[in-house]
């Protein structure tokens, strides 16, 4: 899934947004078919739906109209599932350009204030 993913951010960049589009399905299907996967196999399907997401206005996207706020979404869900699963790189998620489009979300910027809070506040 993550070689899909990796594929299909590239195929975007090169502006064949078709064929990404078609990778990027094919990685999720993947994704979503594990049974039980690592909290890093979470964060690459949270990218991809947001990878997805792009695929606004795109001939043959296969993506509906006003599919962009579904596909970023189900991106958050996700995301969420990978922190539950343990997946606790911030560093990289704060400049991870596949997230590009989830920074401006109000739940995003609280799921990242969660993940930077400490522990135990009071502490010494």
């Amino acid at each position: 899934m993550q070689g899909l993913k990796g594929l299909g951010a590239t195929q975007l960049a090169a502006g064949r947004a078709g064929d990404a589009l078609a990778t990027l399905r094919r990685a999720v299907a993947i994704g979503e078919g594990m049974r039980s996967p690592f909290a890093e196999s979470f964060y690459y399907l949270a990218g991809c739906h947001v990878l997805l997401s792009r695929g606004d206005g795109v001939p043959g996207s296969g993506l509906p109209p006003g599919g962009v706020p579904v596909e970023l979404e189900r991106a958050m869900e996700i995301l969420r599932r990978a922190i539950a699963a343990g997946y606790r790189d911030v560093a990289w998620m704060r400049r991870d350009p596949d997230l590009d489009a989830l920074r401006s979300r109000p739940d995003f910027q609280l799921l990242m204030l969660d993940l930077t809070f400490p522990t135990d506040p009071f502490t010494r």
